[in-house]
């Protein structure tokens, strides 16, 4: 029960405290869940700490430690005095101002705070660190699929972290949290709801090349050795933000908005909450909950409620150790945005960049770029109004046919295609919310777009579209789009049951030769290709788990598959799969797949060592011309070029970190390898790599790769500012 509303008001002005009060209504129950730490976990990370810290203050005292990984030899190394470190704490810092904060979110009973707490934490360190912006990482899979384990039960932020160091966490939209449960409360009688938290981990189709992970954590105390000034506050104005532990007592259920201090009331537990900045002026922290967005009441112009508070330094038996996380790995799928494209026909890939200023178009010239488009948030495009803070842009294909690709445009209004016009972009096409496309009724809440692919075979592109019901493939026809095919959940193609909530779709590609593009498809149960047949999908190939295409034994539930290209050169697209015994390549052989090229870990391909723990995959393109498809790998050795060659793959190009590529200094902790295109044109494909430092496109030239195109943050390529820090490709 809530303390009462009149006495708790009283009790909080005779304390000399200012904080509002707010009746919960009866069904707010929310979850606690933080326990100790392991004392010997907490000083691994603050060695850490430390680590970053004198890096931090060594190399490059004016921008985060990220950027400081990343700082070019050209740039003079420099050294300040721990007072002049001291000088960069400024008085108030909130993260939220800066747009890297996602959605307050609701771990309802469940004692889920620590997950919450630490995939908010990764999510936002997403974007600080590498521009990927609205990343919501899935509380379900940290908590339940973990070595947590299951069930509602408590955690610390330590071993949560750790967890997304070494296992890594998906997104939200793979396994959103209340699909971890079979029943939602629905209240009980005995006012213990616990046997209504029934936890479950949901398996997760092609979790290794979906998961996000961190190269390491730390630990920061208000005071380490030597240090004149409060750590937590330097991590905050200068790292990120952070998470913490404290103890709740009753009187905060009823926190309705400005500086909590505890004032009365029993001890609930401990809670974690993410730390999104303070404020000595009102001598406080600001901080995130995960108990939904009614936490705190309407939103404050002091930014309290909505889901965020202020708590008083010190205060509810604060933790003096604030955790932080640094060095995130982005998993392979994130590459399907498809923000590259043939924009303007000329027979050479264009990069949409945007940023929280507007949009752009790269193209390469020489060893520059240039922005033949850019254009300010605010700008209309035909009748499409440009934001980028909820715009989601791509895929890119050609959906007119013409030859030039367009780009496929969401927000929360409806959806839009955006196509290269000059200086500028128009919108042929562009629909609100609650059109109607034949049966399929648009929803961008919900919809999930991609992938796209030529699936009716008349050279034009469509788009995939799932929702929690069911799928459609919708055409562009003049200004608005048909709907080829819809489905329903439940609905059989061939002997394939399609259910959005555990199919995957992974490609888009054409299997069997025919110029038609089919879908591969992944499930708990087994894979399949689907394809087009007038207003349905057949499915020519599905199989279960637990067959064997040759030697491959099939489980989804701890096969990845990756890219789909034509590795051999025949017309036919085949699809990479790796696993934790190796790592193979899959065909499709009428109603079943073959597997041409699979090899063990700790198989060389040339000087490449196979260690599918470690090694990431893709992008794959034709990256010497031959017409055939070869595969990008790197480690936290380096990168190399695999090429199939008969029943196992060669390496003609593979090199250690810290080989420069004419100026590219390679280093794969922090270089992030985007979509291959053909930046100059021609016949060979090119990477596209960022990195702290700036950007590059890397070319294979015979053993190694060339650097043609490299600048640096800070060059402008026409009127666009390069920023990997908030630039998103």
């Amino acid at each position: 029960m809530p303390l009462d509303p009149i006495a708790l008001q009283k009790a909080i002005r005779d304390a000399g405290h200012n904080w509002l009060v707010r009746t919960p209504p009866e069904t707010e129950r929310h979850g606690l869940g933080l326990l100790p730490s392991d004392p010997q976990k907490i000083q691994a990370a603050i060695a850490t700490a430390r680590v970053m810290l004198e890096a931090r203050i060594r190399l490059f005292p004016i921008a985060p430690i990220h950027e400081a990984r990343g700082l070019h030899p050209a740039q003079a190394a420099t050294t300040i005095s721990l007072a002049a470190a001291a000088a960069h704490i400024p008085s108030e810092m909130d993260w939220r101002t800066r747009g890297i904060i996602g959605p307050v979110l609701d771990q309802k009973w469940c004692g889920s705070c620590v997950s919450f707490a630490t995939t908010g934490l990764a999510g936002a360190m997403a974007w600080l660190e590498l521009g990927l912006r609205g990343v919501t990482l899935s509380a379900a899979d940290q908590h339940f699929c973990s070595s947590h384990g299951a069930n509602c039960g408590g955690w610390n932020a330590a071993d949560a972290l750790g967890q997304i160091k070494s296992r890594g966490v998906v997104t939200e939209e793979v396994f959103p949290y209340m699909t971890a449960f079979d029943n939602p409360p629905k209240g009980d009688p005995n006012d213990n709801p616990d046997h209504l938290w029934l936890a479950y981990c949901r398996a997760q189709v092609n979790r290794k090349e979906r998961r996000y992970r961190i190269e390491d954590y730390s630990a920061w105390p208000s005071s380490m050795s030597g240090i004149p000034f409060d750590a937590r506050k330097y991590y905050l104005a200068n790292f990120g933000p952070m998470v913490m532990g404290f103890t709740v007592y009753e009187d905060f259920d009823s926190y309705g908005g400005g500086v909590f201090k505890h004032t009365t009331g029993k001890s609930r537990g401990g809670h974690c909450v993410l730390v999104v900045g303070y404020s000595d002026s009102n001598q406080a922290w600001i901080c995130r909950n995960s108990w939904g967005t009614g936490f705190g009441g309407a939103a404050h112009a002091d930014g309290t409620g909505g889901g965020f508070f202020m708590i008083a330094y010190g205060d509810s038996n604060i933790d003096d150790t604030f955790y932080g996380c640094h060095g995130v790995i982005v998993p392979p799928a994130s590459r399907l945005a498809q923000r590259v494209g043939d924009v303007d026909g000329d027979g050479r890939t264009e990069v949409v960049v945007t940023s929280p200023w507007g949009i752009g178009i790269l193209k390469q010239a020489g060893a520059t770029m240039t922005a033949p488009m850019m254009a300010p948030n605010g700008t209309r495009f035909g009748g499409w109004l440009l934001n980028t803070g909820d715009n989601t842009f791509g895929p890119i294909a050609d959906y007119d046919g013409d030859g030039r690709a367009e780009i496929l445009v969401t927000s929360p209004w409806g959806m839009g295609i955006l196509k290269e016009s000059g200086s500028t972009l128009t919108a042929p096409m562009m629909a609100p919310n609650g059109t109607n496309f034949g049966s399929w009724r648009l929803d961008t809440a919900n919809n999930q777009f991609g992938p796209a692919g030529d699936f009716d075979g008349d050279g034009h592109a469509e788009i995939l579209v799932t929702s929690p019901s069911g799928i459609a493939i919708l055409k562009l026809s003049g200004a608005t789009m048909t709907a080829l095919m819809t489905a329903n959940n439940g609905a059989r193609f061939g002997g394939w049951l399609l259910n959005t909530a555990d199919n995957t779709f992974i490609a888009a590609a054409d299997f069997d030769g025919d110029r038609h593009d089919e879908l591969f498809i992944a499930s708990p149960w087994g894979i399949g290709i689907l394809k087009l047949a007038g207003s349905v999908l057949g499915a020519p190939m599905m199989q279960p788990n637990g067959t064997r295409f040759g030697g491959w034994l099939l489980n989804t539930a701890d096969n990845n598959f990756g890219d789909a290209g034509d590795y051999d050169g025949d017309g036919r697209a085949e699809i990479l799969v790796n696993s934790p015994w190796g790592l193979g390549i899959l065909k499709m052989a009428g109603a079943t797949m073959a597997a041409p090229m699979m090899q063990p870990n700790g198989t060389r391909f040339g000087g490449w060592l196979l260690n599918t723990g470690d090694n990431q995959f893709g992008p794959a393109a034709d990256y010497d011309g031959d017409g055939r498809v070869e595969l990008l790998i790197t480690s936290p050795w380096g990168l190399g070029i695999l090429k199939m060659s008969g029943a196992t793959m060669s390496a003609p190009m593979m090199a250690p970190n810290g080989t420069r590529f004419g100026g590219w200094l390679l280093n794969t902790a922090d270089n992030q390898l985007g979509i291959a295109g053909k930046y100059e044109g021609g016949q060979q494909a090119e990477i596209l790599v960022s990195s702290p430092w700036g950007i590059g496109i890397l070319k294979l030239a015979g053993s190694t790769l060339t650097a043609p195109m490299m600048q640096p943050n800070g060059t402008r390529f026409g009127g666009w500012l390069l920023n990997t820090a908030d630039n998103e490709f």
